[in-house]
């Protein structure tokens, strides 16, 4: 049970990060284009 929460946390860390970059991304490309 320990081990499968564990990877639950894990990986909703890594979804996070992922959304941040994703932001950050975008944020990006948007300056680019002006």
């Amino acid at each position: 049970v320990k081990k499968a929460y564990n990877i639950l946390v894990h990986s909703g860390n890594l979804i996070e990060e992922l959304s941040v970059g994703v932001k950050i991304f975008l944020i990006f490309i948007e300056k680019n284009k002006l």
